[in-house]
């Protein structure tokens, strides 16, 4: 993560909800529970060109649901809605590729003078638009930043940001 930023568990058990992930390998992951879990974040420097990515294994593709976010300028948030992984900063964006429960996929989505999203390797969508992910306040990952709702239910594990397009 840019800056090397902890987390803080919040509502969350390290016990019980840092996992053991037999899909890779035995990596451990995150568990979220969709009701109150997400990590707390420090604060994300501004971002005029970015990269985020993450592995996320959902238990419910319902709904908003936020992977990561700052609530600063936009607010700025990765997440997905009916399996779709999508990024807001001043409006929403979605993928095409469906993204199933109990799976899973390697997300990424860069941004700058392009958005562009990716979905286990394979490009998704592109979007010509500026896009700043700024990050005036605490990010949140597992939730949105803002209001604290639109929660991840499943597994989340080896979530990067950087301070470029790659």
């Amino acid at each position: 993560l840019v800056g090397s930023n902890d987390g803080t568990l919040t509502n969350m058990d390290a016990p019980t909800d840092w996992v053991a992930d037999t899909d890779a390998g035995g990596v451990r992951a995150l568990d979220f529970d969709g009701a109150d879990d997400y990590v707390q974040m420090g604060a994300l420097s501004s971002l005029t060109n970015w990269s985020i990515s993450v592995w996320l294994k959902p238990t419910a593709t319902t709904g908003y649901r936020a992977i990561f976010g700052t609530p600063a300028t936009g607010p700025a948030a990765v997440y997905f809605k009916a399996g779709k992984f999508g990024v807001y900063t001043t409006t929403d964006r979605f993928g095409a590729i469906t993204v199933a429960n109990n799976v899973w996929s390697h997300l990424v989505v860069t941004g700058g003078s392009t958005i562009r999203i990716y979905v286990n390797n394979v490009a998704d969508s592109t979007y010509v638009s500026s896009a700043a992910f700024a990050g005036t306040g605490n990010a949140r990952l597992g939730a949105n930043a803002v209001a604290g709702t639109e929660r991840i239910q499943g597994l989340l594990d080896d979530l990067r940001v950087w301070d470029q397009v790659i």
